[in-house]
């Protein structure tokens, strides 16, 4: 089919941002009739000003339920999003993806996306799924306390994630797909093994590190094989593995650059499954991924026991970052006044990190609002790693070797977001301004026809973009580069 199921746009002069709605044929045809002009132009700007004056307003593009023809089935909307864990935004940029970077430079791509704060694998899985912040979605870290159940969560651990107490905080988009009769198929993405309400997405795949490539673009290509009365429209699929090698070898390493290629050969298979079911056309494909990565070194390596006595902490939460609990709340004063106390002439390198108690974490970052977030925590610096004499030995190189979780903005924590299909035809020639992880959960609901939950969305199912283009390899490598710099200053 042409391009343009979804190619009405309403733009907003103001702030640069395109929304994606799909024209009325009626309306094209009579839109020589200055009549019909007017008359449409008051509709689109009633529908612009409703969308945007209501977090809990839904764009939902006119032509409800329609199906689209491969030429041998029908299919309603689809959208597959598939999340390269530790896929840092230059990544695209070192010459071994080039199915992806094709992708990125024929169709909607943002130069970045941003992560929430922590820039860790749960939370932003989640914010994804969820389209809110950590403080309000519940999973705050890969692992944490919990003060009201008293259990302690551990993202390794298969009873935690079956679990529902720690994640019916807020409601993934699967959930409300399939509440609203839209099948969902969901591949090892964080939190799909939890059944809300006694709802489940209608196929899922629990997490199994051993599962290859192969075996997920299989999943993902059978699925479209369905039949259209058991068809997903919701397909999401977690690829961990860029994530696991740039922990165990380093983001800089011969061996993430083999798993880059290896990666982006996946895609490309996964791209010619698509285009022999002649679905190119049809499917909405997204590429994001949750976090980037940071080089580690023993040369940058924070020892809790030169601050404090380790043996007052009775939880640590998060890594590399730490949020501290203690026993007692005279043990949380204690810790919080040693990191404060410490100062750059009593003890070097207190520069490369920062101390704050949980009411003192800025706005921007929305995380304070839960319980389950620690009273105290110390921040260090992209590259810098917390430790104590309880879990390393300052004679033993330090592992892993990457690491994230750091300052969300950093360059070295930038994320991606790239996709093609109907619904982005409109920014084939347009460059997407970096924008937050919690957006996406709008975009896929629009797309889908699906009311969405409440999200701390800002744009409402909107793409922002701007007029004109500048060199974003150069923009994001030179940002990379100051970054290194930075650390090898150290």
């Amino acid at each position: 089919m042409p391009g343009g199921l979804f190619n009405l746009r309403k733009r907003n002069e103001v702030n640069n941002v395109e929304y994606l709605k799909e024209p009325s044929s009626r309306s094209l045809i009579l839109k020589r009739y200055m009549l019909a002009v007017a008359v449409f132009f008051i509709v689109a700007i009633g529908v612009y000003r409703a969308a945007v004056s209501s977090k809990s307003d839904n764009l939902l593009y006119p032509n409800k339920g329609i199906r689209l023809s491969n030429g041998t089935n029908t299919f309603l909307p689809t959208v597959i999003m598939i999340s390269l864990d530790g896929f840092r935004a230059d990544y695209m940029y070192r010459g071994h993806t080039p199915n992806l970077l094709q992708l990125a430079e024929k169709n909607a791509h943002a130069p970045f996306m941003v992560p929430v704060f922590p820039s860790i694998t749960f939370p932003n899985h989640y914010s994804l799924a969820t389209g809110v912040y950590p403080e309000n979605h519940g999973m705050v870290s890969n692992n944490f306390y919990d003060p009201i159940s008293g259990k302690y969560f551990v993202n390794t651990r298969p009873e935690c994630n079956q679990d529902p107490s720690w994640w019916t905080q807020a409601e993934p988009i699967w959930i409300n797909a399939e509440r609203h009769s839209i099948r969902s198929a969901i591949h090892m993405w964080p939190g799909n093994e939890v059944a809300h309400d006694g709802i489940r997405p209608s196929y899922y795949t629990s997490f199994n590190a051993s599962v290859t490539l192969k075996e997920k673009k299989d999943e993902l290509l059978h699925w479209l094989d369905h039949a259209d009365d058991t068809r997903p429209q919701l397909l999401m699929c977690y690829v961990p593995h860029v994530d696991s090698v740039g922990h165990t070898f380093g983001p800089d390493s011969s061996q993430l650059d083999l798993m880059l290629r290896e990666v982006d050969q996946m895609i490309g298979r996964l791209l010619e499954g698509i285009r022999q079911r002649n679905l190119q056309d049809i499917v909405n494909v997204i590429f994001v991924s949750d976090h980037g990565m940071a080089p580690t070194s023993n040369n940058r390596l924070l020892w809790l026991d030169d601050l404090l006595n380790v043996s007052k902490i009775e939880f640590r939460d998060g890594w590399p970052l730490a949020g501290f609990r203690g026993e007692t709340g005279s043990d949380e004063t204690y810790i919080a006044d040693s990191l404060r106390n410490a100062t750059s002439e009593s003890l070097p390198g207190t520069e490369y990190w920062r101390s704050l108690t949980k009411e003192e974490f800025p706005e921007k970052l929305h995380y304070s609002k839960n319980d389950r977030i620690a009273p105290v925590w110390m921040i260090p610096n992209p590259g810098w790693s917390i430790v104590s004499s309880l879990d390393h030995s300052p004679d033993v190189e330090y592992e892993p070797y990457g690491v994230h979780g750091y300052d969300n903005t950093s360059p070295l924590m930038r994320a991606i977001f790239t996709a093609f299909g109907p619904a982005f035809e409109p920014f084939k020639s347009k460059q997407i301004i970096p924008f937050r992880n919690i957006e996406v959960y709008d975009i896929i609901s629009y797309i889908l026809n699906m009311p969405a939950n409440p999200t701390n969305s800002s744009f409402h199912g909107a793409i922002p973009t701007k007029r004109t283009s500048n060199s974003t390899k150069e923009w994001l490598l030179h940002d990379i580069k100051q970054a290194y710099n930075e650390l090898e200053a150290r």
